[in-house]
């Protein structure tokens, strides 16, 4: 699973904004739909590119290696 300080790390992947709320984004990864959080998340619209916890993005895609 990784140690504690890894799964703080912040991690940026490739996302398309799909709708947002005042707290969350609604983003396109690769073809998975996901709300993510704004109060611990990061999204640039301009790169299309999401920041967020290791540990969240462990959540979201429990397939994905990291």
């Amino acid at each position: 699973m990784g140690t504690y300080e890894d799964n703080q790390a912040e991690h940026k992947i490739d996302a398309t904004l799909i709708q947002e709320t005042s707290t969350q984004w609604q983003l396109d990864c690769e073809g998975d739909i996901e709300w993510f959080p704004k109060s611990i998340c990061k999204y640039d619209e301009d790169k299309e590119e999401l920041t967020a916890p290791l540990w969240l993005l462990k959540k979201k895609f429990p397939d994905t290696k990291w």
